[in-house]
């Protein structure tokens, strides 16, 4: 299988580079060294067409909640003008595209965890234009998969455990407690997406759509915080845990707003592939003792 991999420097392209590179007879990483979808998204086309790829797995995306509201049409030409050309490249050599959306495209109002078949309602820039990208993606290629994550970690990048991290020097500061969401690992979604690839290699596969994936239990990011501090300090990486104290939504000053329920139900991808849901702690763990090592 020949595969065209976009975001291949992004937190999620460098989990999946490591998967990836043991089921593809060759993998073809597009980073934004190669593309910079903020300038030319059109050259997506091109990639696919000229490279000739099996499948198109797209994890570039602009991720960046609170610049996306002062950059509006940068967040738009990456997240949803790349991924249509990523779509019309694909659906020109009739092959498939895996696109990674959020959890953000809803506007976390509804009380239980969002399934598939809910409306999506963003209530911010980020979320608007990665809907816009799922939008241009299922109206192009019918050939398609949709993975909604929500909270995702690594060792890598810009997400909430290296940020948690770096305030450890701070003797107090203040965490959200009334969002709730579904940390997920890189790990995970990597493992995930191998799985999917294997049926994909089935000759008369045809389960195209929208799925949501994400590791479970559901929690705050102040609880979430809290036990990113409690296991680095089991694990040495820290000395001493700062004190959090909780603060709601509206007492954090943020450009963005962001929806207190981004919790994704993850019934329809366990029906149709067999995935559930993994535990985020112990991925957590896993993280945090790669870090111990770097340090050793």
């Amino acid at each position: 299988m020949k595969i065209l991999l976009t975001g291949s420097n992004g937190q999620l392209g460098r989990e999946l580079k490591k998967f990836l590179n043991h089921q593809a007879n060759e993998l073809i990483c597009i980073g934004r060294d190669k593309w910079d979808i903020s300038k030319n998204p059109e050259l997506g086309f091109d990639l696919v067409v000229e490279n000739g790829p099996d499948i198109v797995i797209n994890t570039a995306a602009f991720t960046d909640v609170e610049g996306a509201e002062s950059n509006a049409i940068e967040a738009e030409a990456v997240n949803a003008i790349g991924p249509k050309f990523l779509s019309l490249g694909s659906y020109k050599l009739n092959i498939p595209i895996i696109h990674f959306s959020t959890d953000y495209v809803f506007s976390g109002e509804l009380k239980l965890p969002y399934a598939e078949s809910d409306l999506p309602c963003p209530i911010n820039i980020y979320g608007r234009t990665k809907l816009h990208g799922e939008d241009y993606i299922k109206s192009i290629n019918p050939k398609h998969i949709i993975f909604r994550l929500s909270w995702v970690f690594s060792n890598h990048g810009e997400n909430f455990v290296n940020k948690i991290l770096r305030l450890q020097n701070k003797e107090e500061f203040k965490v959200v407690c009334d969002q709730f969401g579904c940390p997920t690992s890189t790990e995970s979604i990597a493992k995930m997406l191998s799985r999917i690839l294997i049926f994909l290699s089935e000759d008369k596969f045809n389960k195209w759509g929208v799925f949501h994936f994400s590791c479970a239990p559901s929690v705050s990011w102040f609880e979430f915080a809290q036990e990113i501090y409690k296991i680095s300090f089991d694990q040495g990486l820290i000395r001493k845990v700062p004190k959090i104290t909780k603060c709601k939504s509206e007492d954090y000053k943020s450009t963005a707003k962001r929806p207190k329920n981004s919790r994704l139900e993850n019934i329809l991808i366990n029906k149709v592939f067999g995935i559930g849901p993994c535990n985020w702690k112990k991925d957590l763990e896993k993280v945090l003792v790669n870090k111990r090592s770097l340090l050793d």
